[in-house]
């Protein structure tokens, strides 16, 4: 299995970088045998009881689409709680700077210990510096996609360097920085 399923990447990017494009282009290539999006955005959908029942039943593919932090929060701990080495489950959470700008102690155990259940996560979003920082510093890869805000590019100049960050706001869709390379 692909070290990329049980890790989390991180894709950071501002509206129309490409970034949900290259998330699910990373995921497809990972090819996982289940996953849950989770898409406060999403057209169709379920909460969490509905994650679980799909994840059971065996469904390759679920989407949760509450607006509510809580069931967010709530679907991905349901698949962190059902992946395991031989039904190993992958979270792509879109939007996540809506509903992981705190940590709880689930949440922690999940990004410290989710590749031992084989739980992996890639987390999408347009603010990296609105997503907790103990939870972003847990990334083994973060894609750094085009950034405006001089807050954000300041979070990705720790990572990759003042020099290179200066060039994010010059990229153009699909062009991104891969941290590390």
């Amino acid at each position: 299995m692909s070290t990329f399923l049980t890790e989390i990447t991180c894709v950071w990017g501002g509206r129309g970088s490409g970034k949900t494009t290259l998330a699910k282009k990373l995921v497809a290539d990972a090819l996982p045998p289940q996953i849950v999006i989770i898409d406060p955005l999403a057209k169709d959908g379920t909460g969490p009881y509905g994650v679980i029942r799909a994840l059971e039943s065996g469904e390759r593919s679920v989407v949760c689409n509450s607006q509510r932090r809580d069931e967010q929060i709530g679907s991905i701990l349901a698949a962190y709680s059902l992946s395991t080495k031989e039904t190993p489950i992958y979270a792509l959470c879109d939007e996540a700077p809506a509903y992981l700008d705190r940590t709880t102690d689930a949440l922690n155990k999940i990004m410290f210990q989710g590749r031992h259940a084989s739980f992996g996560m890639c987390l999408i979003g347009q603010r990296p510096t609105a997503v907790d920082a103990q939870i972003r510093s847990q990334a083994a890869v973060t894609y750094w996609m085009k950034l405006a805000d001089a807050r954000d590019i300041q979070t990705a100049a720790q990572a990759i360097g003042t020099e290179r960050a200066r060039g994010l706001s010059s990229l153009t869709p699909g062009q991104f920085i891969k941290h590390p390379e």
